[in-house]
């Protein structure tokens, strides 16, 4: 799986999980409109039809997941086996096909994460409007009911989904698993790459940047124990952020070489 193709997946992630969005969107307006609105009997309801979407759409996202880790491993296989000009056809190590199984699972509990917290953030925004609600019947000496009635019609917005990062940034909910995604193809990508170079004796990887005057293309990567160069830790957050243009590769001297 080319770059670009990694992007394309995560983008189709973020639309899918924006879907997820939309229908807890819906929720939220049905809630607001029952007999009990705002009461903790239809809090819980709204919550539990959440849930129910959300291991749905989790069901099929797992096997998105899956396939689209297996497509990076091999294209990943592929990549470096003609870099090395190998002719024969290479598996995954025991240890490797650990690490993208891992991979997965990273993905798929950072996703569900966000359904926590977006679901917390369903109820409460249900919980706040009719907070809202009460006050502003109270204020005209209207009903709790007319007051939610106007608060629909005023507004078709639905409750804000997102995460927040460490610097207290918002960002909606539908961009972090995009994120979360691409990042992980790229992760899952590089990481059989080094697979291959460690098993084939070669100590050192190179980055590559699709733009060839990139100050990262051509640096050089350490696998193991290096005093005059980087280890994949020491870059990785930095130069293989989740909208990167670089990925790992055999150094262009090793290149035909096995």
């Amino acid at each position: 799986m080319t770059l670009n193709l990694m992007t394309q997946a995560a983008d189709a992630a973020g639309a899918r999980y924006q879907a997820l969005v939309d229908a807890w969107g819906a929720l939220y307006t049905e809630a607001l409109g029952q007999r009990d609105a705002g009461y903790v009997p239809a809090v819980e309801r709204a919550g539990s039809r959440a849930y129910e979407l959300a291991r749905t759409y989790l069901a099929a996202e797992e096997g998105h997941v899956t396939s689209a880790i297996r497509q990076v491993s091999a294209d990943a296989l592929s990549d470096a086996a003609d870099d090395l000009g190998s002719t024969t056809e290479r598996a995954l190590t025991e240890a490797a096909s650990e690490l993208l199984s891992a991979t997965e699972h990273y993905l798929l509990r950072e996703i569900t994460i966000q359904i926590e917290r977006d679901v917390a953030q369903l109820q409460q925004a249900i919980r706040h409007t009719f907070l809202q609600a009460q006050l502003t019947a109270r204020a005209k000496g209207s009903t709790v009911r007319r007051a939610l009635m106007e608060h629909q019609f005023a507004s078709a917005e639905a409750p804000a989904f997102y995460f927040r990062d460490r610097r207290s940034s918002k960002w909606p909910s539908r961009l972090f698993v995009r994120t979360t995604w691409r990042q992980a193809l790229l992760s899952a990508y590089n990481e059989v790459v080094l697979a291959v170079l460690s098993e084939a004796g070669i100590a050192v990887a190179e980055v590559e940047h699709t733009h060839g005057k990139a100050g990262v293309h051509g640096m050089q990567v350490a696998l193991g124990p290096s005093t005059a160069l980087p280890a994949y830790g020491e870059i990785r957050n930095d130069i293989f952020h989740p909208n990167a243009e670089a990925r790992l590769r055999v150094p262009a001297a090793l290149r035909g070489t096995r």
